[in-house]
């Protein structure tokens, strides 16, 4: 055999080995599994009137619905009057009745573990997502 490929089964077969022989976080790192939380423009708010608006996430290169959202950090500023909670599995919602008018700026920061996960461990490549959005009160 020549050193080509005497290289190239070494290769191969150290792949198998790790790949046989490690834990499910490498595994899913290597698919690039990982949370998303999808861009929206957010629905403009009315002064005193209810608001209702959910921000929803998704899973990189895995099925979504095998996820759901764990914790929730908002960051900045949420208008007066509107809170944040857990909607479904996959959405984070935002309610209330805002009571001052202006443009409020925040970011949303969720981790998100499978369904499956037993010990807590989040067996994903990344589990927090955040994007940056805007509520508007007129």
């Amino acid at each position: 055999m020549n050193k080509i490929t005497i290289y190239k089964l070494s290769l191969f077969f150290f792949i198998i080995t790790v790949f046989a022989n490690c834990d499910k976080n490498s595994t899913d790192c290597f698919l690039g599994i990982r949370p998303n939380l999808i861009s929206k423009e957010m629905n403009p708010a009315v002064a005193f009137q209810q608001y209702n608006d959910n921000i929803y996430f998704e899973m990189a290169n895995s099925n979504t619905d095998y996820y759901y959202i764990s914790d929730i950090i908002i960051e900045g500023s949420l208008p007066p009057g509107i809170n944040y909670k857990k909607f479904n599995s996959n959405a984070v919602n935002f309610y209330g009745a805002p009571n001052t008018k202006g443009t409020y700026s925040f970011t949303v920061k969720i981790k998100a573990r499978p369904n499956y996960s037993e010990n807590g461990s989040n067996e994903m490549c990344e589990d927090i997502a955040s994007n940056n959005y805007t509520i508007t009160v007129n």
